[in-house]
């Protein structure tokens, strides 16, 4: 449960809590910045050096790259959760000691990534009004945003949860999601995350119509994975910062001391 005064330490506003997250990220940029170009050398490397030969090679390459990714960022959203909890609680961990928490902590993160994944892969083709547009689609796909804003608070959760099981605390933190998300108190904040979750997608869509037009060689790679990466720890600062207002604001448990 919440530590007592931690909701003080907590910014009521949402320009208050954004700059709780870009603080906590900034605080140790170069550590997550290291971490992404990490990343993004070994997907690029894979990229480059695993053969293609024909589609079902390059959906395979993809693939791999796609999960060295998750796992990765797993990680990374493990580091930036805790520092952002521990701010709250004014404990600023040291960086061994989140990189340490990071490491118990990448077995839930990555189970919750792969629940968040699947159900994002399956609305997917909902989430960009293709043309020529369709009402009905255009009606849609913000419902999607707000459904994957609301995922979104599930990895933080999860870094966060108390539980002992690494997937039963995933799952529990994929209903507290919802639960946190849905609530009538957070709902029009929910809806300002959910822009901010989706930002990188529109982006990613806009780079591969360019390379559509301009074609060069693995535009699927370079329009897609490194925004991922980038965006990963910064995203995650805000979506901490949030899931623990959201928390708060629908009186649930918030930062959970293990």
């Amino acid at each position: 449960m919440n530590a007592p005064g931690e909701s003080e330490r907590l910014p009521s506003s949402i320009g208050g809590l954004v700059d709780l997250g870009f603080e906590a990220y900034l605080a140790r940029a170069p550590l997550y910045l290291l971490l992404a170009l990490s990343t993004c050398v070994v997907c690029a490397a894979v990229d480059y050096i695993a053969p293609a030969a024909d589609n079902n090679a390059e959906a395979t390459r993809l693939l791999i790259i796609e999960v060295i990714e998750l796992l990765a960022n797993a990680f990374v959203i493990g580091l930036v959760a805790l520092d952002v909890g521990g701010r709250v609680a004014s404990e600023v961990p040291t960086t061994r000691a989140l990189v340490q928490g990071a490491a118990l902590r990448w077995g839930r993160v990555t189970i919750a990534s792969i629940l968040v994944e699947s159900i994002v892969v399956l609305t997917a083709d909902l989430a960009i009004p293709s043309a020529p547009l369709d009402p009905l689609a255009v009606l849609v796909a913000p419902l999607v945003w707000l459904l994957w804003g609301t995922l979104a608070l599930t990895l933080p959760l999860a870094a966060l949860s108390a539980e002992s099981s690494g997937a039963f605390a995933a799952l529990t933190s994929l209903v507290r999601a919802f639960g946190f998300g849905f609530h009538p108190n957070n709902f029009g904040r929910l809806a300002l995350l959910s822009l901010a979750t989706i930002a990188p997608l529109l982006l990613e869509t806009v780079l591969s119509d360019l390379a559509a037009l301009h074609p060069f060689g693995h535009a699927k790679f370079w329009c897609n994975f490194p925004v991922d990466i980038i965006v990963a720890a910064p995203l995650t600062a805000v979506q901490t910062a949030f899931a623990l207002d959201f928390a708060r604001r629908a009186g649930g448990p918030g930062r959970r001391r293990s």
